[in-house]
């Protein structure tokens, strides 16, 4: 797709009295866009980069040479991006953003689906999760986040990569996906270091596969879980080394990773935890198998905990070779 013949333009959005977005902010409070304008489509661009949604109303506080906090929190500053008023840097570029936006909404759906069939399985387990104090790994944009803050559980999110902490930023700004008052995060290479505390629950969904040692980051991760440990995660017939595209959003940061076997993380798991179970169940998704004798290739979820467990759907503590779908 060509955009020779799109304009370039840059306005401000003024909020009605009453509107959610001027909530703490004042009567006054506008919004600065920028973006790519034909006669029939457009593509916005806005400053939501600045922290707890605070515009970049002021470029001498935004983007001079010492940027202020109240846009900033000085990690994650992108000064080429937020501060570029004519849209010439790539990621701003018109083609660039239909090209990612083409891309995102593919994978997007794929991935949507995906979660809601990993929520509503999870679901169907009743386990006790309200109220809970949960340290969410590798939460990527908080897409699994509300989950637990609809329990009344307060979340600390621990998501390595910078464009994942920026769409993160923009949902907590909003305030509409989940509570931002029961939501922390961390930014940290996960295979490097992990927090220093202790959570009742350990919430660890698609991340394992992407580690370079997945075992030595479950034996770190053991500390961190008070109650008990929810991890699922792609598993193979064979320990495989496999290279992985760094630059991608749900990948590993080293760029190299390791599928390991489920009875790998199973008896990983048994060594760590006095009681570790798997559901008789598996969710309504393809990814998931349920005849482990004929697929060994599949997605599967591992609970782990301090104390016994009830569920609402039998709780295994061996690794069965027959499952059934979820409810």
């Amino acid at each position: 797709m060509s955009f020779r013949h799109q304009d370039f333009f840059e306005g401000e959005i003024h909020f009605p009295r009453g509107s959610v977005y001027l909530q703490g902010r004042g009567p006054n409070a506008s919004l600065k866009v920028r973006g790519w304008m034909s006669g029939t489509q457009g593509i916005f661009s806005n400053c939501w980069h600045c922290y707890d949604g605070k515009v970049c109303s002021s470029e001498e506080k935004c983007c001079g040479d010492n940027p202020s906090l109240d846009c900033f929190d000085g990690i994650y500053w992108r000064k080429k991006v937020c501060c570029d008023k004519e849209l010439k840097h790539y990621e701003n570029h018109a083609e660039m953003q239909v090209s990612t936006l083409y891309t995102m909404l593919g994978i997007e759906q794929t991935y949507q689906r995906l979660t809601a069939r990993r929520l509503e399985h999870l679901t169907t387990l009743a386990l006790p999760l309200w109220n809970k104090s949960v340290l969410e790994l590798a939460g990527r944009q908080g897409d699994l986040t509300h989950y637990f803050t609809d329990r009344g559980c307060n979340v600390t999110i621990v998501e390595p990569r910078e464009s994942n902490i920026l769409q993160l930023r923009r949902k907590l700004a909003l305030n509409i996906l989940f509570d931002k008052s029961r939501v922390d995060y961390l930014s940290m290479d996960l295979e490097k270091k992990v927090p220093v505390g202790r959570w009742q629950v350990v919430f660890c969904f698609g991340l394992l596969y992407h580690l370079e040692q997945p075992l030595v980051f479950l034996r770190r991760i053991e500390p961190l879980v008070g109650d008990f440990l929810l991890l699922e995660t792609f598993v193979s017939s064979n320990i495989v080394q496999i290279e992985e595209v760094a630059a991608a959003d749900s990948a590993g940061l080293s760029g190299r990773a390791t599928l390991i076997r489920r009875e790998d993380v199973f008896y990983a798991l048994k060594a760590l935890f006095e009681y570790v179970y798997i559901p008789i169940t598996q969710p309504n998704h393809e990814q998931f198998a349920i005849d482990w004798a004929n697929q060994s290739d599949s997605r599967a979820l591992f609970i782990a905990a301090r104390r016994p467990l009830s569920s609402a759907v039998p709780l295994m503590e061996e690794l069965p070779m027959q499952q059934m779908r979820s409810w």
